[in-house]
C-alpha cells in the first residue's frame, strides 16, 4: 500500500469517515476533512498514529473553516503530505 493509501486509512479509522478531498498542489498534497472537531485527543491520536507507521512526514494541523460548503462552519482537520510521494503507486 502507498503512503498516501496508509494516510487515508489512519484518517478514516480516528476521524470515522472518509475525507472531504485530497487535493495535490506543486508543494504537497492536502487531504482535509470538514467539521471534524480538531480535538487535541483526535489531533494527538493522529500524530501517533502517523508516526507509528513511519509517516513522520505528514503534518497535522486544526483550522478554522468559514466556508464548508453548505455544511456547518467549525474546525477542520487538514493532513499535508509531501510532493516527493505523489508518484508512488
Amino acid at each position: 500500500m502507498n503512503r498516501h493509501k496508509q494516510v487515508l486509512t489512519i484518517g478514516r479509522s480516528i476521524i470515522g469517515r472518509g475525507c472531504d478531498y485530497s487535493e495535490a498542489n506543486k508543494l504537497t498534497r492536502r487531504i482535509k476533512w470538514y467539521g471534524a472537531q480538531a480535538t487535541a485527543e483526535r489531533m494527538t491520536a493522529l500524530r501517533k498514529a502517523l508516526d507509528a507507521a513511519g509517516l513522520n512526514e505528514v503534518v497535522v494541523e486544526a483550522t478554522a473553516s468559514d466556508n464548508c460548503y453548505g455544511r456547518t462552519p467549525g474546525y477542520s482537520i487538514t493532513l499535508f503530505e509531501p510532493k516527493a510521494w505523489f508518484t508512488e503507486e
